[in-house]
């Protein structure tokens, strides 16, 4: 039983030697060659990329006005991140998607193109009004219900990727929002990780 076990090991385990083909310096006229192929690769720009992956999570931007906000939040004075993440994050519909009242982007963008959101008792339905400290955000008063029932109906199937940004006080009985402080990156949670000195970089 053992010898025929090791022959069949034997079998499978051996390595057939490869017969190298002779070429000769003129080929015969009935001899092929196939052509080398020289695959070039492709560098990848981890900058573009960066840049790309922040387009697809803020929908609303172009790539020209992402480079535009790149160049204006290096003028300003400050850290380069922080002023970045706060052009981007204090726009009217990624703020709103920050409190957790809306489930993605998309939602957002069609209530505040509703004008159904109002700023300091003002409705604006602006989509890339910027949000400044301690501005109350609050909604229309038929709509409130519904987005009451959204977020509750989202908080039973416990659907959130996160809740309540730690920059931002959400009063449920008002049902308003208050920017409390400037946006950092550890206050925003997302499902990738960008790196914003690369897309500054890219910006130039």
């Amino acid at each position: 039983m053992n010898v025929k076990v090791n022959k069949i090991f034997s079998f499978f385990l051996s390595k057939k030697k490869l017969q190298q083909k002779i070429f000769f310096r003129r080929p015969f006229i009935y001899e092929t060659r196939e052509p080398i192929l020289t695959h070039k690769m492709r560098r990848m720009n981890y900058q573009f990329v960066s840049l790309r992956v922040i387009k697809l999570f803020y929908v609303m931007y172009s790539y020209r006005q992402l480079k535009h906000i790149a160049r204006k939040a290096k003028s300003k004075f400050g850290i380069f991140e922080q002023n970045y993440l706060y052009i981007m994050e204090c726009k009217l519909p990624s703020y709103i998607y920050r409190t957790s009242l809306f489930s993605n982007l998309f939602e957002s963008i069609k209530f505040v193109k509703g004008g159904n959101v109002w700023i300091n008792k003002k409705f604006k339905p602006l989509l890339y009004y910027s949000v400044k400290l301690y501005d109350i955000v609050g909604f229309r008063i038929i709509y409130k219900g519904f987005v009451f029932w959204n977020f509750y109906r989202r908080l039973r199937r416990k659907a959130f990727m996160f809740l309540f940004s730690r920059c931002i006080y959400v009063s449920m009985t008002f049902l308003c929002t208050i920017l409390i402080h400037m946006f950092s990156k550890k206050d925003i949670i997302n499902s990738f990780n960008v790196d914003y000195y690369r897309v500054a970089s890219y910006a130039q």
